[in-house]
C-alpha cells in the first residue's frame, strides 16, 4: 500500500503521541452491514474488506463459521477471523481464534503462527512472541514476511542488531521495499541514528514511495540530525508551519513507526 505524504499534522500527531511501536495495518471503525443485507454473500465481504470494516467482516466470519460443516472451510474462517479481531486491535479474540488452526490444520498453521506472534507482540510478550514467529519460520525458512516479523519482534525487544539482521534477510528474499527500508531506519531511529535513518528514507520519498509511516520517520529523522532544508523539502508546507514542525519533533520527537 503505497501512497504519496498526506497532511503533515496527523504525521505529527502520529510521531508526538506516546505509542508503542505498532505493526503495520490501519484500524477502521468502519460501517455496520445495513438492516436486511445478507451478511455471507462474497460481494459484501469484498466491500467490507474495502473501507476496513472489521467489525463487519468479524459478523460475516462468525455468520459463515456457524453456518459450515466443512472442517477446511471453518479453518480458513477462523484464521480469517485471528487475522481481522488482531486488526481491530482485539488481541484475546485472535489468538482464541488460531489455537484450534495451529493445532489441528497443517497447511494453514504458518499463517496463524504469524497472526499469533502479531498478537503476542501487540501484548508485549516478546518472548512468546519470538517463539511463534519461529515456529512459522521452520514451516517456511525463505518467507520475508516471516523475517519481517521476527525483526519487528526483536527491534521491540531492543535486539537491534539482530533485529537489522532479519530485517535485511526479509529485503533479500524480496520484501516489499518500502516495508524492508522503512524498518532498518526504524532501528537506526532507535539507536539514534538519525541521519543514517534519514539517509535510508530519502530515496523512498524522491522516487514518490513515501507512505504516511515512511514521511512522518524521514520527518523525524531530519529533524533531530539537524537537517533543516531537507526537511522543509519534505514537509511541503509554507516556511511557517514546517518550522513549527521542526521545532516539535527537533526537541521532543523521538516516536518510530515501522512496518
Amino acid at each position: 500500500m503505497i501512497k504519496r505524504q498526506g497532511t503533515l499534522k496527523p504525521l505529527l500527531m502520529v510521531v508526538m503521541l506516546s505509542l508503542p511501536l505498532l505493526l503495520q495495518g490501519c484500524v477502521s471503525q468502519g460501517i455496520k452491514p445495513a438492516p436486511g443485507s445478507n451478511p455471507a454473500s462474497n460481494a459484501n465481504e469484498a466491500l467490507l474488506q474495502a473501507v476496513g470494516n472489521h467489525s463487519g467482516l468479524i459478523a460475516l466470519y462468525r455468520h459463515r463459521l456457524a453456518q459450515t460443516l466443512d472442517q477446511a472451510e471453518q479453518d480458513e474462517l477462523r484464521l480469517k477471523l485471528a487475522q481481522t479481531y488482531l486488526n481491530s486491535g482485539d488481541t484475546e479474540s485472535a489468538l482464541f481464534y488460531c489455537q484450534p488452526v495451529i493445532a489441528g490444520a497443517p497447511t494453514l498453521k504458518k499463517e496463524c503462527l504469524l497472526v499469533k506472534s502479531r498478537a503476542l507482540l501487540a501484548t508485549g510478550d516478546h518472548q512468546q512472541a519470538l517463539t511463534a514467529a519461529q515456529a512459522s519460520l521452520v514451516l517456511d525458512p525463505k518467507d520475508p514476511v516471516i523475517l519481517n516479523q521476527l525483526g519487528l519482534v526483536q527491534a521491540d525487544a531492543g535486539n537491534y542488531q539482530e533485529a537489522r539482521k532479519q530485517f535485511n534477510q526479509a529485503r533479500m528474499l524480496m520484501l516489499d521495499d518500502v516495508t524492508a527500508r522503512n524498518n532498518l531506519a526504524m532501528v537506526d531511529i532507535l539507536e539514534q541514528r538519525w541521519s543514517r535513518a534519514a539517509d535510508q528514507l530519502l530515496p523512498l520519498f524522491r522516487n514518490g514511495q513515501a507512505d504516511d509511516k515512511v514521511t512522518a520517520n524521514l520527518l523525524l529523522a531530519l529533524a533531530r540530525s539537524g537537517r533543516s532544508k531537507e526537511f522543509n523539502v519534505v514537509c511541503g508546507r509554507n516556511d511557517q508551519s514546517c518550522r513549527a514542525y521542526y521545532t516539535a519533533l527537533a526537541t521532543t520527537g523521538r516516536r518510530v513507526n515501522n512496518g
